[in-house]
This record gives C-alpha cells, sequence and structure tokens, in this order.
C-alpha cells in the first residue's frame, strides 16, 4: 500500500514538472549568458520598432517616400526583440545547467518556440494599437494600414524561419537572410513600378483589413511550427559558435 502510495506522488510530481516546463524554461532565461547586454538589445530594438512604427503610420505617410521599398522596418525590429527570450535560453545549451537535465530537448524544442511566439503575438498587437491608433486619427487611411498586415504576416513567417536555423547553422542562415532579403525588396520593388506604370497587368491582392490581421496571426503559429519541426530535426547537431557571439564561443570549445 505505502509502495503504492509513493509510486503515485512520483507520477504526481513528474506530470506537474512535465506541465511546468514552459514556466520552468522562462525562469531560466534570468540565468542565460550575457543576460544583461541580451535584455539591453532586446529593450533598444523594441523601443526603436514602437519609434519606427509610430514614425511610419503618425510622421511619415508616404512609406514609398521614406523608404524607397515595401518594408516595414519597426515590424522587422520588434519581431528581432521578440527573438532574444528564446536566444538567451539557447544559450544555456552552452552550460552544464540545461545539458545535464531531463527536460534538455524540451528546453531547446518547444520551449523557445512557445516564447518566440508570444513575443511575435505581443509585437503584433504593438503593431495593431499603433495602426488602429492611425486608422482612427486618418480614416482615408484605414484600410492601407490594417491591409498591410499581411505584409507584417510574411515578414514574422520570414524571420522565424531564419531563427530556426541560426543558432546550428549561423553563416548559412546569414547567406540565405541575404538572399531572401535581395529577392523579396526586388520582387516588391519590381511589382510597385509595374503597377504604377502599368495598372492592371499585375494582380491585385483581393483581401479585406479582417483576413489580413488573420493572415498575419496565422504566419505567427505558421512560424511557429516551422521553427518547432526544424528545432527537433537539428536537435543533436552542436551549437554554431558564431551564433553566440565571440565570447560565448569559448565555451563550446
Amino acid at each position: 500500500m505505502g509502495n503504492g502510495m509513493q509510486t503515485e506522488k512520483k507520477k504526481n510530481k513528474k506530470g506537474t514538472l512535465k506541465k511546468g516546463t514552459l514556466k520552468t524554461g522562462v525562469a531560466l532565461i534570468k540565468y542565460g549568458i550575457n543576460l544583461k547586454i541580451n535584455m539591453a538589445a532586446m529593450v533598444l530594438f523594441t523601443l526603436l520598432g514602437i519609434g519606427m512604427e509610430w514614425l511610419l503610420v503618425f510622421v511619415f505617410p508616404s512609406r514609398q517616400w521614406v523608404w524607397g521599398m515595401w518594408l516595414d522596418v519597426g515590424a522587422v525590429l520588434l519581431f528581432c526583440a521578440a527573438m532574444y527570450p528564446s536566444q538567451i535560453l539557447m544559450s544555456l545549451g552552452l552550460s552544464s545547467m540545461v545539458e545535464g537535465s531531463c527536460y534538455k530537448k524540451k528546453l531547446h524544442t518547444s520551449v523557445p518556440v512557445l516564447i518566440s511566439m508570444g513575443g511575435n503575438l505581443a509585437a503584433v498587437a504593438v503593431i495593431l494599437l499603433i495602426r488602429g491608433l492611425g486608422a482612427w486619427r486618418a480614416p482615408e487611411r484605414a484600410s492601407e494600414l490594417i491591409l498591410d498586415m499581411a505584409g507584417v504576416g510574411l515578414l514574422v513567417l520570414a524571420i522565424d524561419i531564419l531563427a530556426a536555423f541560426i543558432y546550428k547553422f549561423f553563416y548559412l542562415s546569414m547567406v540565405i537572410y541575404v538572399a531572401v532579403g535581395v529577392c523579396f525588396g526586388t520582387v516588391s520593388g519590381f511589382y510597385a513600378a509595374v503597377k504604377e506604370e502599368i495598372p492592371h497587368v499585375l494582380p491585385e491582392w483581393h483581401i479585406n483589413a479582417s483576413g489580413a490581421v488573420v493572415f498575419c496571426l496565422a504566419m505567427v503559429f505558421l512560424g511557429g511550427a516551422l521553427q518547432y519541426m526544424v528545432y527537433v530535426a537539428v536537435y543533436k547537431r552542436p551549437f554554431s559558435k558564431a551564433a553566440f557571439g565571440s565570447n560565448t564561443a569559448k565555451r563550446l570549445v
């Protein structure tokens, strides 16, 4: 009887720990390598992202005049800021704290994905809030501001895919990032030029405001799913020395 109760307690304890894995992962962030530097960078990117979004919506309403191509710099900065908590958690893989844990695989796969998705959803909420205020202040731009959320969704998907590979294949990720950026800028610039010079030659986007927001949110979850699949597939590969900076790389020797 006593052995049965003891076994049940062990099962319950194990189940509780499994449910608390995400909470444990969040708590472990404070032990991450270069925590202060990474947190400072996250705050800086967040403030810059909010500032750029505010400028895009309220100060420079014509993005073509400001950037010369379609690129929501504020959104990019906010989504990059959302990567930092999971990056800090990943850095713990260089220490014995996580390496000797029975939750090592989850702390390198599902937990970083959930943390990133939470950050991305928070970034989307901030962007929607700023654009909602812009639409309230200038109703004639409401459709443009909200419809651009579809493009924001593509940005977060691209950044999530980059983040999925960067910790294990740093240099390859940089090459892919530059190649995708060049292709995206070229295609979007060509599309804008052709639509301006020769209307009705290229197809229009048939999507309403609600559809654009739903599409953006769908890209957040799709990006998270792709991240998880990549993390699981490359789980056993060693971390890239360049992914966490030169000082941290010494720990990989």
